[in-house]
């Protein structure tokens, strides 16, 4: 019984590795055929998907000016400017103009510099306390023009609009990035000079907001958050920070 038994069981051993590699190998073959070489239109297509993308162009920025005959504080008031964007041209009419004054040591007020505030879509400004900060994007692209009358250096007028910032409940200490590259920005330049002008330039997409900041030496943009615009023209147009800045509100909005 045991010399059958022993045969019997070697067969059975053989016979299994025999079918189990033949199992393997025809799953192997099958793969093998499942498989194709990529046609020539997969390899451009892979080959356009690793290709590096290459950088957007810039867009590029320019602001004219058409000047008035018009004088307010020994200040020319322009009657329009015009916006370029990549060659392509927006006219922003002037809407309305006042003095910013601020109190030294919180006795004397002294003048500061004459806002003048454009807008290409003027008829759509809401002239109210509470409804002409809304109402920007629907008017714009708008823009600020501050011409100084006093020498002023940059961090002073950076800190000034930061108390504009802070009274409309911005926090300061914690700014987006695209705000304190803003404040950098007017921080930056050593001197606003008498005489010279430094322009806030806003517009809107649907999702987006970008600030061109145009000063006597050159323009630079900033784009970011819906709120980026909202959050600097509210300095002027939001809740004033001091009794002179609510003067001046009224002035350009009325």
């Amino acid at each position: 019984m045991k010399s059958t038994t022993k045969p019997y069981l070697l067969m059975t051993v053989i016979l299994a590795a025999l079918s189990f590699s033949n199992l393997a190998y025809a799953k192997k073959d099958k793969n093998s055929k499942m498989t194709k070489p990529p046609t020539a239109q997969e390899n451009a297509a892979a080959q356009a998907a690793a290709a590096p993308v290459a950088d957007a162009k810039p867009v590029s920025y320019q602001i004219n000016t058409v000047e008035g005959n018009e004088k307010f504080e020994d200040s020319s008031m322009a009657k329009s400017r015009t916006l370029i964007t990549d060659g392509k041209s927006t006219d922003l009419k002037s809407v309305n103009f006042g003095l910013r004054k601020k109190a030294v040591f919180g006795l004397v007020p002294v003048r500061v510099y004459v806002a003048q505030f454009f807008a290409a879509n003027p008829e759509k400004l809401i002239k109210t306390e509470d409804g002409f900060a809304g109402s920007l994007q629907a008017a714009g692209p708008v823009q600020l023009r501050l011409s100084f009358l006093r020498d002023l250096p940059g961090p002073k007028i950076a800190e000034s609009f930061k108390e504009g910032l802070e009274a409309n409940k911005i926090n300061i200490k914690n700014l987006s990035p695209e705000l304190t590259q803003t404040m950098n920005i007017v921080s930056s330049i050593s001197e606003f000079k008498k005489g010279e002008s430094f322009s806030i330039t806003g517009s809107w997409t649907d999702t987006t907001s970008t600030l061109i900041l145009e000063s006597s030496t050159e323009i630079k943009v900033i784009t970011g958050t819906h709120e980026l615009a909202n959050h600097i023209f509210s300095i002027w147009f939001g809740k004033p920070a001091d009794g002179k800045l609510a003067d001046l509100k009224k002035a350009l909005i009325k």
